[in-house]
């Protein structure tokens, strides 16, 4: 049975004219805290491990992409997706992993891999292992923290978008849920969906960007991360594409993995 959808609503500020007395306020708001997990990866296929890092903040997720030599294996490329998420009321961090490994012969391996980080935590992430012989990530993770300043946002014009989740499994697609989500132009609105709470479970964040309007069109980014079960295991998604949809008009939107198709699509309409 499919999980249910979470939405998020559009990720905007809108700011109302300030009088002289909130000047100060207003500065600071522009600038946040965000709570932070600094990596440090080692390839220990590796003779001289390389030291990688990778940043994971709570509000976004983080990705490294990087190519090595995995004797006797051949030259390998791992895509490592990432986000740190607050773990308790005493600082601690919950680093959620998500690694793809492309071999040579052109198989694709998924692994996951989740870590409880209190200050500085050393731990071990096993990709694949063949013939004996572990490919396997060193990470050496520290709670740290950053800050960033925001930018003054001008609201553009309202964009609403209708979005129906289907599941599709081959030739059998079941409509799940319908949504409202509202948002501005060049704003980020987000729809989330996770089948349960294991990482090794299904999860898909789907991100949408109207970036322009041009009479009845409106030009749209579109984000979509996440995972799906595929014929070797989990498979990690990852794209981003940019569509021009006319208002009002149904576009659709495949999540899919495998053969036959399994999955999800989500058709989106959008109104301004």
């Amino acid at each position: 049975m499919p999980g249910r959808i979470t939405v998020v609503l559009a990720v905007a500020t809108v700011l109302s004219l300030l009088h002289p007395g909130t000047a100060e306020i207003a500065a600071s708001d522009r600038v946040k805290k965000i709570p932070s997990v600094e990596l440090e990866i080692r390839a220990l296929s590796e003779t001289e491990p390389q030291r990688r890092a990778l940043m994971l903040k709570a509000d976004r997720p983080s990705r490294l992409r990087f190519k090595t030599a995995w004797e006797p294996v051949g030259d390998v490329a791992v895509v490592l997706t990432g986000r740190a998420e607050t773990a308790g009321n005493d600082g601690a961090r919950r680093v959620r992993l998500q690694a793809a490994l492309s071999l040579p012969d052109g198989r694709e391996i998924q692994a996951s891999r989740e870590a409880l980080v209190k200050d500085r935590s050393t731990f071990l992430f096993e990709l694949f292992r063949q013939d004996d012989r572990p490919f396997t990530l060193a990470i050496v993770a520290e709670i740290s923290q950053s800050w960033e300043v925001t930018n003054v946002v001008t609201v553009g014009p309202p964009v609403r978008f209708e979005i129906e989740v289907i599941h599709v499994d081959g030739n059998t697609q079941t409509s799940l849920e319908r949504n409202m989500l509202h948002t501005f132009e060049n704003q980020t609105v987000r729809y989330e969906y996770r089948a349960g709470p294991d990482p090794a479970d299904e999860a898909l964040t789907l991100n949408l960007t109207p970036l322009r309007l041009i009479g009845d069109l409106v030009e749209i980014k579109v984000n979509i991360e996440g995972r799906l079960p595929g014929d070797n295991g989990m498979t990690v998604v990852a794209r981003e594409e940019n569509i021009v949809v006319s208002r009002g008009v149904t576009s659709p939107i495949d999540v899919t993995a495998g053969d036959p198709p399994a999955g999800y699509r989500f058709q989106v309409r959008a109104f301004f």
